[in-house]
């Protein structure tokens, strides 16, 4: 989690492009199931943990850029992020 953690906080800190690409990193580490499995509690605490950091860096995005794309993650990748 400490890493999602710094991740998340490189994320709130960047601009629209470069926060969706840590959002991307966010995302897509260590899905559900790869390392931990998957509906464990550690897995549940995990996701639960991903799904407030991705929160976040979603609410950032809005706040910046005035958009709303959702609170799904692959809206503002496939938006912002670098290709």
């Amino acid at each position: 989690m400490v890493v999602l953690d710094g991740l998340g906080g490189q994320a709130v800190l960047a601009s629209g492009h470069g926060a969706a690409d840590l959002l991307r990193s966010i995302d897509g580490y260590y899905p559900s199931g790869s390392r931990i499995t998957q509906g464990s509690r550690a897995d549940r605490v995990l996701e639960r943990h991903r799904a407030y950091i991705i929160a976040q860096v979603i609410a950032r995005l809005r706040t910046e850029t005035g958009l709303d794309l959702g609170p799904n993650a692959e809206a503002w990748i496939k938006h912002f992020a670098s290709r």
